[in-house]
């Protein structure tokens, strides 16, 4: 009786953690995607965004994400949250230079990186393993 109480406890506990995880991890994907889509847009290269503009919206996004980062770097792996790190990296760069169709095809890069991270949020049981 008491192995089944102790196997009871462990399983609702494991479950717990798998419930927990799957929308922490939808929360913060919602989230990311939000700031992401925020970020200014350079529709041509007459258009110029001005440095606090894009210095506002990028430290809310990079805020998001490094309070994110590391929870999706355990539960998921290194490999997305390195993709996400790197794109916004890139888009920094991309704004400094005023490359501007660099910068939107970067912006719609990080877009998808969040979009297949909250794809991943329905992961199986052996992605956690």
């Amino acid at each position: 009786m008491k192995t089944f109480i102790l196997a009871l406890i462990v399983f609702v506990l494991i479950v717990g953690i798998l419930c927990f995880t799957v929308f922490y991890l939808k929360e913060k994907t919602e989230e990311l995607s939000q700031a992401a889509r925020a970020l200014p847009k350079i529709t041509d290269r007459s258009k110029d965004i001005s440095p606090d503009e894009f210095r506002n919206s990028a430290k809310f996004f990079y805020d998001l994400w490094e309070s994110a980062k590391k929870p999706i770097h355990f539960i998921i792996g290194h490999e997305e949250a390195n993709r996400i790190d790197e794109t916004f990296s890139e888009l920094q760069y991309r704004y400094l230079f005023r490359d501007a169709a660099g910068y939107m095809s970067t912006r719609q890069k990080l877009l998808d990186s969040i979009e297949h991270l909250a794809k991943l949020e329905t992961f199986s049981f052996d992605t956690i393993t």
